[in-house]
């Protein structure tokens, strides 16, 4: 059974996890799975649990909450049972200047609360903004029932996870091996993007360095993004790539009312190097035509 994210994340991709992890060597004792860039971990907790999987994030509130999550579960439910949904402890809490000064508890906390009573994914940017809405299914609610019936489900998931909280090269470079499946979801390229920021924004000069890495790696590789001249230049210029668009909607709602949501479509592009590109050649569905992959 899959695991839900326990909070939104912007770029987070699970509409898209099943079309991704189809995508990927299925999960086996001999394989390694690694996500460098795990924000909230869709395609990772839509996966299979099996052999070594390394999850890490460069942002260290993340870390933190999946960390007491999985070692401190009751702790963290308890205290976030008692916890009001109440604009003013949002706002006090989105402006302690060094979250690391808390407790890992209050921090972790402190984390989740932001994430899910934000508005849409706003809580990847700095200062995202309180959300409420005058329906029966709101945030207050949903945030309820995240708390009382899909942590400890989260936290069964994240057992026999590694949590790292490095640099994504670093990462990277660690871990490729034959036997490992890397799937890097890094922040969208800036100029790729009509609006949101991450607190922890990538440079172009950032992207071309984690490309260039990847494209030296022996392990299965699979990269997610928007199209663009940086990652075309990269990727899609001879060196054996091939890549899969999905069409997807932005979702974004500041009204407060319900029925004025805001859809915005977009084109997904999932990479995959070439030894991940020979694998799904042999492995794909006899229904699904390989004239879906385009080979670069």
């Amino acid at each position: 059974m899959s695991v839900h994210p326990p909070f939104p994340w912007l770029g987070g991709k699970g509409k898209l996890a099943d079309q991704i992890l189809a995508r990927l060597p299925e999960p086996s004792r001999e394989l390694t799975y690694v996500e460098p860039f795990f924000g909230g971990g869709a395609v990772f907790f839509a996966r299979r649990p099996s052999g070594i999987e390394v999850i890490n994030d460069a942002n260290g509130e993340i870390v933190t909450f999946f960390r007491v999550l999985r070692d401190r579960t009751d702790e963290l439910i308890r205290y976030l049972q008692n916890t009001p949904y109440s604009r003013q402890l949002f706002y006090e809490w989105r402006a302690i200047p060094d979250p690391a000064s808390l407790s890992d508890l209050e921090r972790a906390a402190r984390f989740f609360y932001i994430a899910r009573s934000a508005f849409a994914a706003e809580s990847t940017r700095k200062n995202p903004a309180w959300a409420f809405a005058k329906v029966f299914d709101n945030k207050a609610r949903s945030m309820a029932a995240v708390i009382d019936s899909e942590l400890r489900l989260v936290r069964d998931r994240l057992r026999y996870a590694l949590i790292e909280n490095d640099d994504a090269i670093a990462v990277v470079r660690r871990f490729d091996s034959p036997s490992a499946v890397i799937y890097c979801d890094p922040p969208y390229l800036q100029a790729t993007r009509r609006d949101g920021q991450y607190a922890d924004e990538m440079s172009d000069q950032d992207h071309e360095n984690l490309l260039r890495v990847l494209c030296a790696c022996d392990a299965y590789v699979a990269i997610s993004g928007y199209p663009s001249d940086l990652y075309s230049d990269h990727l899609e210029s001879g060196q054996g790539w091939s890549f899969v668009d999905f069409a997807h909607s932005c979702h974004a709602n500041r009204s407060g009312r319900a029925g004025e949501d805001i859809d915005r479509d977009r084109t997904e592009r999932i990479w995959m190097n070439p030894r991940l590109t020979q694998w799904y050649e042999r492995h794909a569905p006899r229904q699904c035509s390989l004239l879906d992959l385009c080979a670069v």
